[in-house]
C-alpha cells in the first residue's frame, strides 16, 4: 500500500562484490609479476569494502560490523584467487613444479641446513597438488585479510551518526 521499504544493506553482497573486484584485479596485478602490488590491492580492497558499506549504511559503522565486512571481503577474494590458482595448475601441471622449485631456491638462500631442506622439499613433493593449493590460498589469503581487516577497521569505524543541518 504505498511506498515500498528499501531492503536492508548487507555487508555480505558488499563483502561478494568488493571481493571479486578485488580478485580480478590481483589476478591481472600477479599475472605482470608484481606480487608486491597484488597484495596492495588486496589491501586496498578490503579497504574499500569496509568503506562502501560504511557509506551505504549511513555513515555510521560499529568497529566489528567493519571488521566483518573486511573479514567477508577477504575470504570472497581469497575464494575465488584458489578456485584461479586450482583451474591454473590443473591445465598446467608445470605450474606446481615452478612453486616447488621456487620454494627450494628459497630454503637454499635462507640458509636452511641442505639436510632439512632436502626433508621439508620432499614432503611437499608429496602432498603439493591444485586442491591443496586451492587450500592453502585460502588460509594464506584469509590470514592475510584478518591482519589487515583488523587495522583498517579501526580507521573505517565511525559510532557516531551524521549531524545533518
Amino acid at each position: 500500500m504505498g511506498a515500498s521499504a528499501e531492503p536492508p544493506v548487507s555487508p555480505t553482497r558488499t563483502a561478494m562484490t568488493i571481493g571479486a573486484i578485488t580478485a580480478a584485479l590481483m589476478l591481472l596485478v600477479f599475472a605482470t609479476g608484481l606480487q608486491i602490488i597484488g597484495w596492495l590491492v588486496f589491501a586496498g580492497g578490503i579497504y574499500c569494502g569496509m568503506k562502501r558499506f560504511r557509506t551505504e549504511t549511513g555513515g555510521c559503522i560499529s568497529y566489528f560490523k567493519a571488521l566483518f565486512t573486511g573479514l567477508q571481503t577477504a575470504f570472497f577474494a581469497s575464494v575465488i584467487l584458489a578456485f584461479a590458482g586450482y583451474v591454473t595448475a590443473t591445465m598446467e601441471p608445470a605450474l606446481i613444479g615452478a612453486t616447488l622449485d621456487m620454494m627450494e631456491q628459497q630454503l637454499q638462500t635462507s640458509g636452511v641446513p641442505s639436510g632439512l631442506a632436502e626433508t621439508v622439499m620432499q614432503q611437499w613433493r608429496e602432498i603439493l597438488s591444485p586442491t591443496v593449493l586451492g587450500v592453502i590460498t585460502i588460509f594464506m589469503c584469509s590470514a592475510t585479510g584478518c591482519i589487515v581487516a583488523v587495522v583498517c577497521a579501526f580507521f573505517i569505524r565511525n559510532d557516531q551518526p551524521p549531524v545533518i543541518r
